[in-house]
């Protein structure tokens, strides 16, 4: 079909979607050929990314950031944590990576509020065309524990190595793939999310903000990798602000095509999908669905966790990003 017979259709479709009920045959029906017309701009794209993405990967980047034994903002080897991260994103061929630092108050955990230095990790593949056209894939790396001394353990497998993961196992499948997209995607990696204020997430969009930064949508990961379920039959919840949520539908069909995850509007949460939201960014968030008996305690591990569930939000997240990245030049 004619690519701007397509951009009709498609902005048809948002003004019905955004005035009518979503679940009403017609939106239904609409939303669907729109899914089947536009699929060859990034269907065949998609499919082979996904088919990188690797379960033992991911493994062994929540392994490892276990390891530090706790990623607490005000431990010791805080910057231990941000090399190994950094240098990641070096192995993967990354050339511009940055370690973005920031001043926040902590106030958890210590007798007095403490004023620390944190810092994210960003890589960047600038686009071919429209550089200033921003897409960021984050999650924090940051961890907490609140049942022990989080400046000895605080083990955060999936809270949140799990999220880093999803963001180290996409920048690494991109760069092997020699993906050159026509925007720029930034893949971040945010400290103090537990405790400080700023997060860096906030810091981070407050800047961007400052500088007039054209994010087109933060999607952000925080404790994707625990079920109580099966694969085929666990849910995901894919979050956003209130006033967004046609961003949220259109992920939702797109976990629904490429993972085999089922996908549910999730609650509207803060963190840093929140500090974006509040600078006026277009989110989603990628959380589990079933609570995690194991949340900010020794237990955290990556063998109570479910790699496979993990994996397919890893492959739901990518597959979101190239299709917003590819979409026909409109707002969702």
């Amino acid at each position: 079909m004619n690519f701007h017979i397509i951009k009709i259709l498609y902005l048809f479709f948002i003004f019905e979607y955004n005035s009518a009920n979503v679940n009403s045959s017609f939106a239904q029906t609409l939303l669907h050929k729109i899914e089947f017309e536009t699929s060859d701009f990034s269907d065949s794209l998609i499919n082979e990314m996904l088919g990188e993405i690797n379960s033992d990967s991911i493994s062994s980047y929540i392994q490892s950031l276990q390891d530090f034994g706790t990623r607490f903002g005000l431990a010791e080897n805080k910057n231990l944590v941000v090399k190994w991260i950094e240098n990641k994103f070096r192995e993967f061929g990354y050339i511009k990576v940055e370690v973005d630092s920031f001043l926040t108050t902590a106030f958890p955990h210590t007798p007095d509020s403490v004023v620390s230095v944190q810092k994210n990790i960003i890589a960047e593949l600038t686009g071919t065309l429209h550089p200033d056209n921003i897409h960021i894939i984050g999650g924090h790396y940051d961890s907490i524990n609140d049942e022990n001394n989080p400046f000895v353990i605080a083990p955060g497998a999936d809270d949140n190595a799990s999220g880093t993961a999803a963001v180290l196992e996409i920048a690494r499948v991109l760069k092997k793939k020699n993906y050159n997209p026509t925007v720029t995607i930034k893949f971040i990696t945010f400290s103090a999310e537990e405790f400080g204020h700023p997060s860096g997430a906030q810091d981070y969009a407050k800047k961007a903000k400052e500088n007039g930064d054209e994010i087109k949508i933060f999607i952000n990961h925080d404790m994707i990798g625990y079920t109580t379920s099966i694969v085929e039959f666990s849910i995901i919840d894919v979050c956003t602000q209130k006033s967004d949520n046609s961003y949220r539908d259109y992920c939702k069909l797109l976990t629904k095509k490429y993972s085999k995850l089922n996908p549910n509007n999730g609650p509207n949460w803060g963190g840093d999908a929140g500090s974006f939201q509040y600078f006026g960014y277009s989110t989603i968030q990628f959380s589990e669905h079933d609570f995690n008996p194991n949340y900010h305690s020794n237990t955290d591990l990556l063998q109570n966790l479910n790699i496979d569930y993990c994996t397919e939000v890893v492959k739901a997240s990518c597959a979101t990003l190239i299709s917003v990245i590819n979409m026909p030049e409109t707002q969702v």
